[in-house]
């Protein structure tokens, strides 16, 4: 019998928490073909997927990095890789590939692949002392990924000599699980919801970069003459008190007198089930990579919204796949909640197209085709 020899691949990630970047990753370990590869996660902190990342993966690694910088953290790597025999090392955001680097490249010689998902991160990079530091890096970094084309245009932009290096793949996700029927009255009852309301749903943890401050000013313009509109937020505040927005966020919900129209679900383990619930999802991001969540909504039929964060405008094409408001603009944006609560026709044809996109652009098999690729180089 003829014997294939897996490539063993690790993936290196802030945390096992709920984030976008972390579901990119747990849908790689997932869908990657078990028969050419063995999949382990490397991560600095554990999290509510921690169980999922457990299913999917061969081992799961637990870093303990003190606060700055750690030497230890990365002989830790160093000794993960070696004692595992990992071929492959895909880090995901600077801080991962910053404590990879050493142990893949210098102390291990093994291919690395850095995965950037942040249109902010690659300008901060670039803005620090860590620009230099990159720049060195990126002579042995094997491959450079945005997942959007905006993140791999910076990257060309910022490090022009490592340009070749620089790819463009596109978020993919599994548009059957979330083209599913569900019993959209019962799942509204479960949250005291009823079919009269009109319901904008937005599934973000709460950053400050994701704005949730510009929807809830947004329906505080039009409550009155809207009174059925509610907000469903799904996500949870985030480990970092300088980027969690959830405290301000409820405390403008109560300023703005909408204590009875905002639902806070918190951490939800089924969003394919919650989504159709929703008659439009929302996005008000400051910036984005090039964000799942509309992906995911896009491909449950579920019409959208969202700012002109580059990230997004790669996906939602105004009029046709979702609608456009200039960032941070709440009246701009409560305008078009009104157009899309009187006129439900255009909800109807931006739910088509944006279903049509999302599987015409966003489909699985191509996605994974192209990390396979990347990853038997």
């Amino acid at each position: 019998m003829h014997y294939i020899k897996k490539t063993r691949v690790l993936f290196v990630i802030h945390q096992l928490g709920v984030g976008g970047s972390e579901y990119v990753v747990l849908n790689l370990t997932q869908q990657l073909d078990p028969a050419n590869f063995e999949v382990s996660v490397a991560a600095f902190g554990g999290g509510a997927l921690e169980n999922d990342f457990h299913k999917a993966c061969e081992n799961i690694f637990l870093i303990y990095k003190n606060p700055g910088f750690d030497y230890s953290a990365m002989i830790q790597m160093s000794k993960i890789i070696k004692n595992n025999k990992i071929d492959v090392i895909n880090a995901h955001h600077y801080m991962p590939l910053f404590y990879s680097f050493a142990a893949s490249k210098i102390l291990n010689r093994r291919q690395l692949v850095f995965t950037e998902h942040s249109v902010p991160e690659v300008d901060s990079i670039k803005n620090s002392i860590h620009g230099k530091i990159f720049n060195i890096m990126c002579y042995q970094i094997d491959s450079i990924v945005g997942v959007s084309n905006e993140i791999a245009n910076r990257f060309k932009g910022h490090y022009p000599r490592h340009q070749k290096k620089v790819l463009t793949v596109l978020n993919g996700i599994d548009t059957v699980k979330y083209n599913n029927k569900v019993n959209k009255s019962e799942i509204r009852n479960q949250w005291g919801l009823t079919s009269e309301q009109f319901v904008v749903g937005v599934v973000a943890n709460f950053r400050h970069v994701k704005n949730h401050a510009c929807l809830v000013r947004a329906v505080s313009r039009i409550k009155d003459a809207y009174s059925n509109i509610c907000l469903f937020f799904v996500g949870v505040g985030v480990s970092n008190p300088l980027e969690n927005s959830e405290s301000e966020i409820r405390i403008l919900v109560a300023e703005k007198g909408l204590k009875q129209q905002v639902v806070f679900a918190g951490y939800q383990d089924d969003v394919p089930a919650i989504l159709p619930i929703f008659d439009v999802f929302c996005l008000p991001s400051f910036s984005e990579g090039l964000p799942v969540s509309v992906l995911e909504a896009m491909a449950a039929r579920v019409p959208v919204i969202g700012s002109k964060a580059r990230g997004i405008t790669e996906v939602i094409k105004h009029r046709h796949t979702g609608l456009l408001f200039d960032i941070d603009n709440d009246e701009e944006l409560a305008g078009f909640l009104v157009e899309v609560i009187q006129n439900r026709e255009i909800l109807k044809t931006m739910s088509d197209n944006g279903y049509k996109y999302v599987v015409e652009n966003h489909d699985t098999a191509t996605w994974i085709k192209q990390w396979s690729n990347i990853f038997s180089k």
